[in-house]
């Protein structure tokens, strides 16, 4: 896809860390998709900042890549390039604030969300308990302000700032009012990288927070498809009405087209039961939102992000 001394400039600024004509149903969590030119692993700040500004200048179209957990690559693949923060940017830190006991978290952009959730716990920060399960980096958990279903416990809540590489290639730090935390959406544009976020908690005792993510992984275990490739919900929840209900009523649950299932678990999952292609996902979700249409007058809007050509 792309030209070879394209290919071998990006090895040079990652130091090899480089995976050209990448199978994306490899790296995402539904197993499915095609091809991205490449995927980039860059080893720290300045050589992901060199990067940015070498694909732009070749106009060169990429985007930030966290753990393929919300993710899919149509069939035809992606003809620019993926870069990951999941290697160089990893770091997780922790301080208590003086006076307030406030625990202080500073996590890099490519962090495991999981990894923060625990720490909190450990160290007694309360706030982060609604987010026990949700895969993903630091980095995607902002950019889609993660959190349960309902309209309390979302990441954003908790964020304090964070510093962005801008699209523009400008780092700068955006306070918890610039993020402009929504359901599901944050101010973040498509090219923005989060390069750290510091999240600010409340004590809380550890037993109690681990009770309740103890609570909130059972509940997860006997409600949702773990077993099978899946990118979770699949629709954002209206503002009426819960998408996983509607999507049941209309008599879909369990409905497949070829490998790609409605899941019999939770029905606003689409799971993989095997070899599905980017192709029979789409398809699904599109009679999904048809089917709402014609039962609810719901547009459902999609919350998996869907990138790449036919």
């Amino acid at each position: 896809m792309l030209a070879p001394e394209i290919i071998d400039a990006i090895k040079d600024i990652c130091r090899g860390q480089v995976n050209p004509g990448a199978d994306m149903a490899e790296y995402c969590s539904l197993k499915a998709g095609g091809r991205a030119a490449a995927v980039a692993f860059p080893p720290g700040r300045d050589e992901l900042e060199v990067l940015v500004s070498f694909l732009r200048g070749k106009r060169v179209p990429y985007l930030p890549f966290g753990r393929g957990t919300n993710l899919l690559v149509k069939d035809g693949g992606y003809p620019g390039v993926f870069i990951s923060l999941a290697e160089g940017f990893s770091r997780v830190e922790h301080e208590r604030e003086e006076g307030s006991g406030h625990l202080r978290i500073r996590a890099e952009g490519g962090a495991p969300l999981s990894r923060v959730v625990e720490l909190a716990a450990e160290k007694g920060g309360a706030g982060l308990a609604p987010l026990t399960g949700i895969p993903g980096t630091v980095g995607g958990a902002l950019r889609m302000n993660a959190g349960p279903a309902g309209t309390k416990g979302q990441v954003g809540e908790s964020v304090k700032s964070a510093l962005i590489l801008e699209s523009t290639g400008r780092v700068t730090t955006w306070d918890r009012e610039d993020l402009k935390f929504g359901y599901r959406t944050s101010s973040l544009r498509e090219r923005d990288f989060v390069l750290e976020a510091i999240l600010e908690l409340k004590p809380g005792a550890p037993e109690k927070i681990r009770k309740e993510m103890e609570a909130i992984r059972e509940k997860k275990k006997s409600s949702q498809p773990w077993d099978l490739p899946n990118a979770g919900s699949i629709f954002k929840n209206p503002e009426r009405g819960k998408a996983g209900e509607m999507i049941e009523e209309a008599g879909l649950k369990g409905v497949r087209i070829r490998g790609a299932q409605v899941s019999p678990v939770h029905a606003n999952f689409i799971v993989n039961v095997g070899g599905a292609t980017a192709r029979d996902i789409l398809s699904l979700a599109g009679m999904i939102r048809d089917r709402v249409k014609e039962k609810f007058g719901v547009l459902l809007e999609m919350e998996l992000k869907v990138v790449g050509e036919d």
